[in-house]
């Protein structure tokens, strides 16, 4: 029988050791780690700490359909001091509806800083959860800083979208209403080699009006780490539930998606409309901007023969900018279809 935490929680900390005979009977739970229930009775409160969770070196452990930082409504705040979730060189964990579509997603909302914050965590999934609103999705309740936060090389993680064709549709997060202190994105990667794919960012839960993150929906780079490089944004093309890897990201007080790294790909989104592609909902500044740092990154589709039509296409509407290369950028040639090289003498505040 699975062991379920019950009540307000004061603080979780789960790290890696040697647990006792006793210990290790009440959390194998079938090799899958602790699991925190996400029915109605074994539903968690986690709210008014200084982290709600904190993930310690921790493995394979399933966060599930908890209210974190608010009241049990889901409506008011009850605010953890720092951060919702955070892991600390913690990796392959699920936050939310894990890859066989069991679980579901948790409330992260109304922290005083992140929703979730990554410190050298590898290989972790965030899906279906709602960060930065209320419980039914159709009203902020912002963390004051980013929705979410990759520094300290934290790579490989997942946040929405696998992309593997079974669950695809549910894996998607929304990610809204952040930033209010912190000036913060939906989504920060200030860190390499992560997928951002299926989830709509600074609508509502349906994607047809804004709830806008205070800074750009998501931003790459611009972090100062060593490396922040080869994310992707949406689509891979491959085929398999590419409409699906597509990504919403409109309605933020600055750019759909900020820039200011290498080797990144962004691909198959709508961004600046609703999730129908043909109603308005634009950034405050550009759809995509890029940043004097930003070299060699792919927007749109790689031209490559396969699947580069719809899916791989974006659609940008009602932004300030299209698409922003930053103050005196100059266009370089194409270097294949799609994709877009600039010089940049410039900055973009």
């Amino acid at each position: 029988m699975t062991r379920h935490f019950d009540g307000l929680i004061d603080e979780v900390a789960l790290w890696k050791r040697a647990l006792s005979p006793q210990e290790v009977s009440s959390l194998y739970n079938n090799g899958n780690g602790v699991v925190f229930d996400s029915t109605a009775a074994g539903r968690n409160l986690i709210s008014g700490n200084d982290i709600g969770i904190h993930l310690i070196t921790a493995e394979y452990t399933h966060i599930s359909g908890n209210l974190i930082d608010t009241t049990f409504s889901g409506n008011a705040a009850l605010p953890n001091a720092y951060v919702g979730i955070r892991f600390d060189e913690a990796d392959h964990n699920t936050i939310g509806v894990n890859t066989d579509g069991e679980g579901s997603g948790n409330l992260i909302s109304a922290n005083t800083s992140h929703g979730i914050e990554f410190q050298g965590a590898e290989n972790n999934t965030i899906a279906g959860n709602r960060i930065g609103t209320t419980l039914d999705g159709n009203a902020a309740l912002g963390n004051g800083g980013r929705g979410l936060f990759l520094i300290s090389s934290s790579a490989f993680n997942t946040i929405g979208t696998n992309g593997d064709g079974n669950y695809d549709d549910i894996e998607g997060n929304l990610i809204s209403g952040n930033g209010a202190i912190a000036f913060g994105a939906g989504i920060h990667l200030a860190a390499p080699d992560n997928v951002v794919a299926g989830n709509r960012i600074g609508t509502n839960a349906d994607g047809t009006m804004a709830l806008p993150n205070i800074g750009s929906g998501i931003t790459i780079g611009t972090g100062n780490q060593t490396s922040d490089d080869n994310n992707r944004v949406g689509t891979n093309g491959d085929g398999l539930s590419d409409e699906l890897e597509a990504k919403l990201s409109s309605g933020n007080a600055a750019s759909g998606i900020t820039i200011g790294s290498d080797d990144n790909q962004v691909s198959g989104n709508l961004i600046g409309t609703d999730i129908s592609g043909t109603v308005a909902i634009g950034n405050t500044f550009s759809g995509v901007s890029l940043l004097p740092a930003a070299q060699n990154n792919l927007i749109g589709t790689n031209g490559d023969g396969a699947h580069d039509g719809h899916a791989q296409e974006h659609r940008c509407a009602q932004n300030r900018a299209g698409l922003f290369g930053t103050l005196g950028a100059q266009r370089l040639p194409d270097q294949g279809a799609g994709r877009l090289a600039y010089a940049h003498p410039g900055y973009e505040g």
